[in-house]
């Protein structure tokens, strides 16, 4: 009788509570109802979803009858503050990328800087998407304020189905397929995840700084040298005049200078900042997450083998936001962040010059650039604005993608390429004026596909394709700095991705270590072609998905 008595009551609650029925499925299913929109995920993940997320809805609408509907309604409302952002978020990947975010992005969003954000949405929020998310915040908050209590059970009467329903609420969150399948919790683990990982890897990295590891160096040094690498931002290769783009967006650098070695089968191993640097500038690798923080990373080999290290970043970092990125940053002995003036790439100028100055000791000076990061109309000063397809007619796609407001942020990518230009031969002359044995690297921590196969611009890797990891990279040297290393190899067709940048830049600098491989670097005479990966695709199977794209255009 007990059981028959609560099953009526549970129905009837099902018939007469539907603002609170409602509201609960207003938080939980509209992402995974819409996940089969998702052209990253197969069918059984978008099935899971669904399973999951109605039995968490289910299971939440029973256990809210054990309580008063003040109880009820702050529930809720704390339910919608939680599901909210995450929600806003998936959704917007999925209408308008047809993605569904996977855990290395929800990362990135977590390491975004806040100010990076701010100029993101500041350009992108117009009065129909803010009336569009007031209106979707709004419509939950309007079906709390009409809910109304149906009668409550007794926690003490019915203590198996209480226990149930506590029960499956905590294995929401601890049964990993069911936390996995509910987008917010899978959001909020993964936050949680990943700021473990950052406090880990803080202190495993303060413990190693202060353990002896010999660094030595393979020729005496009779001459300061100085070594400068530019690490740029989103630039795909195939906006390049440089590699053969239509527009002349490269106007100071060209293949012609014999001084410029001009690299044209490079690949990024991810399309998202934090992760790439991650790679770049440690010895991190696909199957030992621990060389991260178990092995020394860039500034810290060259502090040891006597360097002057200098960090010029034009992207915010640092203070109250630390990310696993910055981990690596301050370890540079000296560290500028011009990003605070939120200027074009030239501010870092200065302080490369100041950096320059002293021409005994050996450096390692590494700029951080804005580079072709989007917004690209806050990349380059009005003077640079000089391509517009109104005029020279360049961009003549016929797909129904490309419309004026697609036609315009090309011509803002493009002329965000040209202002590039213009900073990267600037940081080569300042370092050619310093009459120093050196040398230039310079390459992009991943590309962006701008509207070139489909009604996309950006970078994602839900939706990767090669335009977003097929970078420009570079390489200047002094001429005193080319007799300094003769024993080296310049070969620009080798297959190459920054993965193994680290081993490439140290063995450029002439320093030897544990675990050194000269097989992996890119100018050792010793180099092998190694599978190169970007995140878990190799780069074969994302130039294959690049080419389906490219037959469905």
């Amino acid at each position: 009788m007990e059981k028959q008595s609560f099953s009526s009551k549970l129905i009837e609650a099902f018939k007469q509570e539907k603002f609170l029925l409602f509201c609960l499925a207003y938080m939980l299913l509209p992402v995974p109802l819409l996940t089969p929109l998702a052209k990253n995920i197969g069918l059984d993940d978008c099935l899971w979803s669904v399973f999951f997320s109605t039995l968490l809805l289910l299971t939440i609408f029973v256990t809210m009858q054990f309580f008063a509907i003040k109880t009820v309604k702050a529930c809720c409302s704390v339910l919608l503050i939680f599901t909210l952002v995450p929600s806003a978020i998936f959704l917007a990947y999925l209408l308008f990328a047809q993605a569904f975010l996977l855990s290395d992005s929800i990362t990135s969003i977590f390491e975004t800087n806040p100010e990076e954000s701010k100029e993101f949405i500041a350009y992108y929020m117009n009065p129909f998407i803010t009336a569009g998310i007031v209106a979707y915040a709004s419509i939950p908050v309007f079906m709390i304020f009409k809910m109304r209590g149906n009668g409550v059970f007794s926690i003490c009467r019915h203590k198996v189905p209480f226990s149930i329903c506590i029960t499956m609420l905590l294995l929401f969150v601890i049964f990993r397929p069911a936390a996995h399948s509910v987008y917010f919790i899978n959001f909020y683990k993964t936050y949680i995840q990943y700021k473990k990982r950052h406090y880990e890897e803080k202190k495993e990295i303060a413990n190693r700084l202060k353990q002896p590891f010999a660094v030595s160096k393979l020729q005496p040094d009779t001459l300061g040298q100085t070594l400068v690498v530019i690490i740029g931002e989103s630039l795909t290769r195939h906006h390049m005049s440089l590699y053969g783009y239509g527009r002349k967006t490269n106007v100071l650098l060209n293949r012609k200078d014999s001084s410029l070695v001009v690299y044209d089968d490079v690949v990024s191993p991810q399309v998202h900042t934090i992760p790439v640097i991650r790679k770049v500038m440690t010895f991190l690798e696909r199957n030992h997450a621990d060389y991260f923080s178990k092995r020394p990373s860039l500034f810290e080999l060259f502090n040891r083998a006597g360097y002057e290290t200098y960090f010029i970043s034009n992207q915010p970092y640092g203070g109250r936001y630390e990310t696993s990125y910055d981990l690596l940053l301050t370890q540079a002995k000296h560290q500028h962040n011009p990003s605070l003036q939120k200027k074009p790439d030239g501010v870092v100028f200065p302080y490369l010059q100041e950096a320059l100055g002293d021409k005994k000791k050996n450096k390692l000076i590494v700029i951080h650039l804005m580079g072709n990061h989007m917004a690209y109309i806050f990349r380059y000063p009005k003077e640079y604005d000089v391509f517009h397809n109104d005029s020279d007619d360049f961009i003549r796609s016929n797909a129904k993608y490309m419309t004026p407001e697609a036609v315009k942020t090309i011509d803002r990518y493009d002329n965000s390429v040209r202002y590039n230009d213009f900073v990267i031969s600037n940081i080569i002359q300042f370092v050619k004026k310093s009459n120093n044995s050196s040398a230039v690297v310079y390459f992009s921590d991943h590309g962006e596909e701008v509207y070139d196969l489909r009604d996309f611009a950006g970078h994602a890797y839900e939706k990767v394709s090669s335009y977003m990891c097929e970078i420009p990279f570079l390489v200047w040297r002094s001429p005193s700095f080319g007799n300094y290393r003769t024993d080296l190899a310049f070969d620009t067709k080798r297959p190459f991705s920054t993965a193994d940048f680290l081993y490439s830049i140290t063995d450029l600098a002439g320093l030897r270590y544990e675990n050194f491989d000269a097989t992996r670097s890119l100018f050792n005479q010793a180099f092998k072609p190694r599978e190169r990966y970007v995140g878990e695709y190799t780069y074969q199977e994302v130039k294959d998905m690049t080419k389906d794209l490219e037959h469905s255009k």
